[in-house]
Order: structure tokens, then C-alpha cells, then sequence
């Protein structure tokens, strides 16, 4: 017996490749979608993986989706993780409302940063506001483990291998 599948990889970037807006990936055309926002874009394409999105693909799977656009806070491609710009722009909170329009739910998954950083925090109350304003703020959920009090990033430990949505 052979069988054959594929995974539909779009990307979604600004003209000069500064910034990265979303990736979609799709196995199953005819399941719900999920939308995941994390904090900024890698640089992964499309045959490399990078440990972020086989996470989410993993995970997103195991709870039944057909699919799922990775979001980010911030859309500009870091060159330097060391130097956090957290640039974001008015495409960026297009495509992220577009892209919840287009799924079921919305999983919160950007870690502890915005306890750490005062504009992850800023940035962070932005687009819920925008959410809530596009009557879309229902839809969201938070990536969290068994004792569900904080948010997490896919590459936490707590929750590699199982995601607790709440």
C-alpha cells in the first residue's frame, strides 16, 4: 500500500522580506483552522523546519485541526535576537484579524515576555484591543499546562508534548 500526502505551506510577507506576517500551514482542507500567536517570525521555509513550528504542527494535529496560521506579535524578522526591535506593522494586525476570521480559535502562545518587557505588554493589550473592537476577542484561548496559570511559548518544556488550551 502507498499513500501520499502534503502540507500546503503559504507565507505571508511584506514586498522587501523585512517583515514575515504569517505562515499557513494546511493538511486537511476540510477541518477548522487554528491561528497561534507567538512573538516573532523565524526564519524557517518551506522544506527546513525550525523546532517552533514542528511543535505547533505536532500539537495543532493532536487536537483535531486541519490546519493553523502562525502569527506573531511583532512581524519584523530579528537579525539579532539581541536586539529586540518588536516592529510591527498595520499589515501585521490585518492579516493576524484576517487570519482569525478565517479560524476557529486563536491560541495565545507567547510565554512570560510580556511580564518582562513593557512594549511585548503594550503590543500585547494593542491586539487584543483590535480583537475585541473586530468582535473576535471569543475566540481566544491561551496555551497553558495542567495547573493553568500562565501562558506559555510552544518550545516550553511544560508543554512539548501535550498543550492544555484554556
Amino acid at each position: 500500500k502507498e499513500s501520499t500526502t502534503a502540507i500546503d505551506v503559504t507565507f505571508l510577507e511584506s514586498d522587501d522580506g523585512k517583515h514575515r506576517y504569517a505562515t499557513k500551514r494546511v493538511w486537511d482542507a476540510e477541518s477548522p483552522l487554528v491561528t497561534v500567536l507567538t512573538l516573532y517570525p523565524t526564519n524557517f521555509n518551506y522544506v527546513e523546519n525550525d523546532l517552533t513550528n514542528f511543535l505547533i504542527t505536532s500539537n495543532v494535529y493532536k487536537l483535531g485541526y486541519g490546519g493553523y496560521y502562525s502569527a506573531n506579535l511583532f512581524s519584523e524578522k530579528l537579525v539579532d535576537k539581541k536586539k529586540y526591535k518588536y516592529m510591527s506593522d498595520d499589515v501585521n494586525d490585518e492579516i493576524i484579524v484576517n487570519s482569525v476570521k478565517d479560524s476557529e480559535v486563536i491560541i495565545l502562545a507567547y510565554g512570560s515576555m510580556p511580564k518582562k518587557s513593557k512594549r511585548v505588554r503594550e503590543r500585547l493589550d494593542e491586539l487584543l484591543d483590535l480583537l475585541k473592537q473586530k468582535k473576535l476577542d471569543k475566540k481566544l484561548r491561551t496555551l497553558t499546562d495542567e495547573e493553568k496559570t500562565n501562558c506559555y511559548h510552544p518550545l516550553s518544556v511544560k508543554v512539548r508534548k501535550e498543550w492544555v488550551i484554556m
